[in-house]
């Protein structure tokens, strides 16, 4: 049978030439088929070796939300690789035996074919033959070797919908006998992956899974015999079919006619589909690009995140009272909401305030609090709160959705524009010793700000930025200097103007800090595209607390993320493989933006890609320092009044009094402005 095939490609290494195949799915009329009781579902040919195959195969077992948009993922319950008495009974009828899950829960005990309706034993697997009893090749084939058992359980995002489901997965390999003669210039080699849900009837089958008694994924490879010798090639030449089959649950009256449910065609459409897609994505030099999970593991977030969507969910969105699509907002919200809680859980010891400020067990405080910048419509605030974790939040303009919330929650948040203390130093201090008058004098945008910024009072009362006390006198119904008590957690969530500020805010309170960048403002806030470095890389990170490992001599941007970082996991080949001297996207330029300046701050940056509906999804922690290799959660290094104001002239190319001038312009537009502009505005 001929398949439609692309030309003839070469891999980096030189490899021999590979055909790629096109998707071609057909329903399979000739061998490779598996025999009875499997009923073939479709084929199609392929391109890609059995060692592809098998690394495909196990990322779908451990992510089978790739294949199914109603799955979280699979928890693996079992895995025979860590299980030294498992095995396979070729001769008996208990199929695959272990001393070890005798002592698991029967429900998750691994499953044999046996146990299968109409399965008359495994007969060496001699039954996963060719049909075709005219293929002398059939003849050859070894014994089928077991390879490895897993027992996984489904867990799907809406378990108030469907319910969890136990697997076994069986993987199997097939080598021919080598063969010499004329007519035998192939060899055939077979990879078998079978999933055998635990469920007895089609009723106890979840919605997201096809009502079939087992699945077989069924990779036959055809080599050439001089490849025979080069069991390491990755990519050996030769071609193969990828064919789906399966086990129906009987029937009272079955008909040798009956023709393959439309459902179950999709499904199975579907799946191999997305095998072939990821196969050819690996030929192609294709290398996986995010990476989830780094910081807080799958399921403790996702466990988390069901938790607060069954409990929060429904309420707010019923509840809604912006003129915005509540699902997009609530349900990222709660998916911050649950990797922070996560976040959280690791860091301190416990929710509220310690009095005596004194470390418990393992050095961990107890939680200092949170403050969200920028809280637009306060359900991150309500959610944390609600949750038990003490903290606040403000915004530039006060939101309907606010007076929805309970009242201890409306309690915590609070209509302010963020001025930063090193800025009204600045104005101070070019005032002259004594009260700045906003009387025109002042160049620029400040003319005319007396209404609006009525509650801003500066005074020449002793030095440096480290409290409130110290810089300005501020209206706190109106206005606050971006600094914190100690040890708060700052969270800024898509908080435009105030994201490139977050770590400088951060290293001026000592505090830990998130931030999740959405648009691109400059210090002075304003719409800029990000550079993916600082402007200045030679300037010097000075601290007088390095610690023992500290950085003196450090330069700023050194460790920033450039365009080589991303790079280094970008396609060499295919259309994915990038252009020469083309620029990252924008969003990407803010992350790398933002982490050069978290890391000129002198914090390990950490990120995180969220598993949150929005494309903006990057998270970017600092709550390590590497002047003091200490958890800042612990309490950490001397305030950074200096480095920051350096850091901003370096940026802006401009003196901090003429930058608080575009600042302070710039939150009078949004006090009057009825937009969504954040701060989180």
């Amino acid at each position: 049978m001929s398949h439609p095939s692309s030309p003839s490609k070469s891999d980096s290494n030189n490899s021999p030439s590979i055909k790629y195949h096109s998707f071609s799915p057909s329903i399979p009329s000739h061998p490779p088929c598996l025999s009875d009781p499997w009923t073939p579902l479709l084929q199609t040919p392929i391109s890609f070796s059995s060692t592809i195959f098998t690394e495909i195969m196990l990322n779908l077992l451990k992510n089978p939300n790739i294949t199914s948009s109603h799955l979280f993922r699979a928890d693996i319950f079992y895995d025979s690789e860590k299980d030294e008495t498992a095995g396979w009974s070729k001769s008996l009828e208990e199929g695959f035996k272990s001393d070890r899950t005798r002592w698991m829960k029967s429900e998750l005990r691994p499953k044999s074919l046996e146990g299968l309706s109409e399965f008359q034993g495994l007969q060496n697997l001699g039954s996963l033959k060719s049909r075709d009893q005219n293929d002398d090749l059939a003849a050859g084939w070894e014994d089928w070797q077991w390879r490895r058992t897993w027992v996984r359980e489904l867990i799907p995002r809406k378990p108030d919908v469907d319910s969890k489901l136990a697997q076994t997965c069986h993987l199997f390999s097939a080598y021919p006998l080598q063969r010499q003669g004329e007519g035998h210039d192939k060899e055939k080699e077979r990879t078998l992956m079978i999933y055998i849900p635990h469920v007895s009837r089609p009723d106890d089958i979840p919605f997201y899974h096809p009502s079939v008694q087992a699945l077989a994924f069924l990779h036959t490879w055809d080599a050439p015999p001089s490849t025979l010798d080069q069991p390491n090639l990755a990519q050996p030449p030769g071609s193969g079919t990828l064919s789906l089959h399966h086990i129906p649950f009987p029937t009272p009256n079955p008909s040798p006619t009956s023709s393959i449910p439309t459902r179950l065609h999709r499904t199975a459409l579907n799946l191999l589909s997305i095998i072939h897609r990821h196969g050819h994505g690996r030929l192609t030099g294709y290398t996986k690009r995010v990476h989830h999970d780094i910081i807080i593991p799958q399921k403790e977030f996702q466990d988390e995140y069901t938790r607060l969507k069954q409990e929060y969910a429904q309420t707010l969105c019923s509840n809604w009272r912006e003129v915005t699509d509540p699902r997009k907002h609530v349900f990222e919200d709660l998916g911050i909401a649950a990797w922070l809680i996560c976040l959280w859980r690791g860091m301190y010891e416990g929710k509220g305030e310690d009095e005596d400020g004194g470390e418990k067990e393992g050095g961990r405080k107890r939680f200092p609090g949170f403050v969200d910048i920028g809280c637009g419509n306060g359900v991150l605030v309500n959610i944390l709160v609600r949750e038990g974790w003490s903290g606040w939040g403000f915004d530039a303009r006060r939101r309907k959705s606010w007076e929805g919330f309970e009242e201890v929650v409306r309690g915590k948040l609070e209509e302010r524009v963020l001025v930063p203390g090193v800025l009204l130093e600045a104005l101070r201090e070019r005032g002259g010793n004594g009260l700045v008058k906003w009387n025109g004098n002042v160049e620029g945008a400040l003319k005319g700000l007396e209404s609006e910024l009525e509650g801003l009072k500066l005074v020449n009362e002793g030095e440096g930025c480290g409290a409130t006390k110290n810089i300005a006198e501020i209206d706190s119904n109106k206005f606050h200097d971006g600094v914190f008590p100690e040890g708060t957690f700052i969270v800024s969530n898509h908080a435009d103007e105030l994201t490139a500020w977050t770590p400088l805010l951060a290293r001026l309170s000592q505090s830990p800090f998130i931030a999740i960048p959405c648009c691109s403002h400059n210090l002075a806030g304003t719409r800029f595209r990000a550079p993916v470095t600082l402007k200045n890389r030679n300037a010097s990170l000075s601290t007088s607390n390095t610690g023992e490992n500290g950085n003196n001599g450090r330069r700023i941007g050194d460790n920033a993320i450039n365009d080589g970082d991303y790079g280094d996991a970008q396609p060499k080949t295919g259309s994915l493989k990038k252009k020469p001297g083309k620029q990252p996207s924008a969003y990407a330029s803010l992350c790398a933006y933002v982490m050069a300046l978290t890391e000129a701050m002198g914090y390990e940056g950490e990120t995180e890609m969220l598993r949150i509906p929005s494309t903006r999804n990057t998270a970017i922690v600092g709550r390590k320092g590497r002047f003091q290799i200490r958890d800042i959660a612990s309490g950490f290094g001397e305030v950074g009044e200096d480095l920051v104001k350096e850091l901003v002239r370096s940026e802006l190319g401009k003196s901090l009094d003429h930058v608080a001038e575009e600042w302070i312009e710039r939150a009078r537009k949004i006090m009057k402005s009825t937009k969504d502009s954040h701060w989180r505005a």
